[in-house]
């Protein structure tokens, strides 16, 4: 394995991993300031969060692109998403949690062109060594929820500053080996594409059908992954209980995320998100059906499994259609198209949000207009499929 893949890949990891606290936490936030029978508001206000910092990703990613401090911008993008697990516990109301939060959502976003970029170049094309790079950031997002749910339950959430801790002291000595060894890398230096801004964000209409598909596919994700966890607590089980099926739904589509890649290079973009689409309506409704909670998991696990199919071969599809500007290929899908899913997801959340079983059931509804979207977008036989 590259080391500068698996570098990018362990920053991945560490910004995700804090960027996918606040939803487990939400039914504990919902207690703590005393707000229970609207959770349409910490919906909302993760929506808005993570809408806000994704906006930036387009611009982030054509400068990153062109900075000869690569290694240095990886390093404060990944302590800044640190940031909230350090003073989240000490937010007297929902405004400083609000902006402690944004200070580490815009740092995780800033991440991610850069990281997705570099490992595009490693790669020169091929979707594997980027779907190495979102595995990263998957175990991140697996794992986050579970670690964090069970250490508030047990230690409180005013201690989390101690997990900030160890997860900084280990990447600051982690970047200080890479510095040693990768400072003088040719990946690492400066793009010498004389395109402006301007001209690099009018290039991107040419991904305008995978950009749609990934903009169907995060609004629902964001939904799912928020609404989950609020339905098994409503229902009365444990805290943890929500962040143990987040956590193992986000694993299992570690794996699934590097099927997709395989999937992708063999049989194209659009039969790999047709494949996706159709599993994930399929194990939403069961969701939205399952009444016991072995079911509920289950479904739960499964349809993040087809989601992720196409988490990583998406953006290598749109690295492939630009690779002159992957770092603004990648921050429109990883970034810009999330944040319009979420913008949908704070308009639909904003009348109907507080009626948890709508918002279950209204899932697999959304995913089945996603294959319909597939057909439509890729009637004509593409270049890359």
């Amino acid at each position: 394995m590259n080391f500068l893949v698996f570098f990018v890949s362990i920053a991945h990891f560490t910004v995700d991993f804090f960027a996918d606290i606040f939803q487990p936490l939400i039914p504990f936030f919902m207690q703590k300031y005393a707000i229970t029978d609207q959770p349409k508001t910490l919906v909302l206000m993760a929506s808005v969060l993570s809408m806000t910092a994704s906006m930036s990703q387009l611009i982030i990613g054509y400068y990153t692109d062109r900075s000869s401090k690569k290694l240095i911008l990886i390093y404060f993008f990944v302590v800044f998403s640190i940031f909230p697990g350090f003073v989240m516990g000490y937010a007297p109301n929902l405004t400083y949690l609000f902006f402690i939060f944004l200070i580490g959502y815009i740092a995780n976003a800033a991440q991610h062109p850069l990281g997705a970029s570099i490992a595009g170049h490693v790669g020169k094309g091929k979707s594997l060594t980027l779907a190495f790079y979102v595995l990263g950031g998957t175990f991140g997002s697996g794992l986050g929820p579970i670690v964090i749910t069970w250490y508030v339950k047990n230690f409180g959430i005013e201690n989390t500053w101690a997990i900030g801790l160890i997860m900084f002291v280990m990447f600051s000595i982690l970047t200080l080996y890479a510095y040693k060894y990768l400072k003088n890398n040719e990946i690492l230096k400066p793009s010498s594409n004389p395109a402006s801004l301007l001209q690099v964000i009018k290039s991107l209409k040419v991904l305008y059908p995978i950009w749609i598909l990934t903009v169907c596919r995060s609004f629902i994700s964001s939904l799912f992954h928020m609404y989950g966890p609020i339905r098994t607590n409503s229902m009365g089980y444990d805290l943890t209980v929500g962040g143990l099926m987040l956590s193992s739904a986000l694993i299992s589509g570690m794996f699934s995320n590097m099927l997709g890649a395989r999937i992708y290079e063999r049989h194209g973009i659009k039969k790999l998100n047709v494949l996706s689409f159709s599993g994930y309506t399929v194990f939403l409704l069961m969701f939205a059906l399952s009444k016991n909670m072995i079911f509920i998991a289950l479904s739960f696990v499964l349809a993040d499994i087809f989601m992720f199919f196409t988490m990583s071969a998406n953006v290598s599809y749109a690295q492939k259609i630009l690779p002159q500007f992957r770092g603004v290929a990648s921050g429109a899908l990883m970034g810009f198209a999330w944040a319009c899913g979420n913008l949908i997801v704070m308009a639909f959340s904003s009348v109907f949000g507080n009626n948890i079983e709508f918002m279950i059931n209204s899932l697999w509804f959304f995913a089945a207009i996603g294959i319909i979207l597939t057909f439509i977008l890729f009637r004509k036989k593409t270049v890359l499929t």
